[in-house]
């Protein structure tokens, strides 16, 4: 078992067993709790001649902070289960990996697949071809500048397959909803791989056009 830390969740991960665990990521940090500590413990006397209450702000900041946190991992869990129930049995099964229980987004019980180390952005760019969406600033709106670039978000299976692991954001469930079966039937991690080094020899040409 070991456990992945997320923007929004935290996910245990049982790859024997073959699930994970994903619950909310308050981000709850100690470094309020020792601040108000601190604040209290040297500066007792005017806390309570003067009132002086500023340390209590540190804890509601974060309370604040945590509560808000909490509330977005719980919609990121709901909706993943959402979206798993609500699309065709074959492209379900095909792109995503299946969550198998939800408790009110508490705590979503999912698949395990095993994620791509895949580096750079090749499986971006291979969704977006596959997609059809060639054209990478029509593409922005399916792309949030971490979820498709992670490539720990997806299962990579013989460069034709890709499944989601984490489709619980907005923008990537447009991207299922309105390309789904294309890039069930269409995907091509080699495709996105050859685009990645045209893209990244375009670079280096006008860096040296630059220099010259």
């Amino acid at each position: 078992m070991h456990i992945g830390w997320g923007h929004d969740r935290i996910v245990f991960v049982f790859p024997n067993a073959g699930f994970v665990i994903k619950i909310p990521n308050p981000k709850v940090s100690l470094s309020p709790i020792r601040k108000s500590a601190t604040m209290l413990r040297e500066n007792w006397v005017a806390v309570i001649r003067y009132r002086e209450w500023r340390f209590a702000g540190y804890l509601f900041e974060d309370i604040g902070r945590a509560v808000r946190q909490s509330v977005r991992g719980i919609i990121c869990n709901r909706k993943e289960r959402a979206l798993f129930l609500s699309l065709e049995g074959d492209i379900s099964q095909k792109l995503l990996a299946p969550t198998r229980l939800s408790i009110w987004g508490l705590v979503n019980v999912q698949a395990y697949r095993e994620p791509s180390c895949e580096k750079g952005h090749a499986i971006k760019a291979a969704l977006r071809i596959a997609s059809g969406e060639e054209d990478a600033i029509q593409f922005v709106r399916y792309d949030d500048r971490h979820h498709l670039q992670y490539s720990g978000n997806f299962h990579i299976a013989d460069d034709r397959t890709v499944v989601f692991l984490d489709y619980g954001d907005d923008r990537t469930q447009r991207l299922i909803a309105d390309h789904g079966e294309r890039i069930a039937t269409s995907f091509s991690l080699e495709a996105g791989r050859r685009q990645e080094r045209e893209y990244r020899a375009l670079i280096r040409r006008r860096n040296s056009r630059l220099v010259s």
